[in-house]
């Protein structure tokens, strides 16, 4: 599952406008009293999203848990980027994505291993110029044809078999 960041920011707002759209961040808010503390935003909250400088809005996605004091009083919250919100509140939990946070995610493979759903070791072991991954996306009649390719101590043996 990945998050859709275009589904859950608006650009054109503002935070105080509801540039993040899904209900967990009401604009008066807990959650959203907590994303306008992170640090090296607090200058921007009342320019839209998008006219926003690069490194101010990876922060308000992407910001490592802190504790802040909640402006001068004696309570403290602690912050993190909204998508380490959205996560932790939903992708982190055995159940899965809660279906009223539906819209925000989109089904896709891994960008690592491409839906093979194999470790990065595997990509790195190659038998004649092909990994276990692509090999087990061929075809009957192309895996006979590579097999012949193989040229190796230890197939001498086991290639003939498999052919036979």
């Amino acid at each position: 599952m990945t998050l859709d960041t275009e589904s859950l920011v608006d650009k054109s707002k503002t935070l105080d406008e509801g540039a993040l759209r899904h209900k967990m961040f009401k604009i008066d808010g807990w959650t959203m009293k907590a994303v306008r503390m992170i640090p090296g935003i607090e200058d921007y909250l009342s320019i839209p999203l998008g006219e926003w400088p690069e490194e101010a809005y990876q922060k308000l996605l992407r910001s490592p848990d802190q504790r802040v004091n909640c402006q001068g009083t004696d309570i403290f919250l602690n912050t993190r980027g909204v998508l380490d919100i959205v996560e932790r509140r939903c992708l982190k939990r055995e159940n899965g994505v809660p279906g009223h946070l539906d819209g925000l995610y989109t089904a896709a493979p891994c960008h690592v291993c491409k839906g093979m759903r194999l470790r990065q070791e595997a990509y790195k072991s190659m038998l004649s110029g092909k990994h276990i991954g692509e090999l087990a996306t061929c075809e009957l009649h192309e895996l006979l044809e590579w097999i012949h390719t193989v040229d190796s101590v230890v197939s001498v043996n086991i290639v003939p078999r498999l052919i036979a």
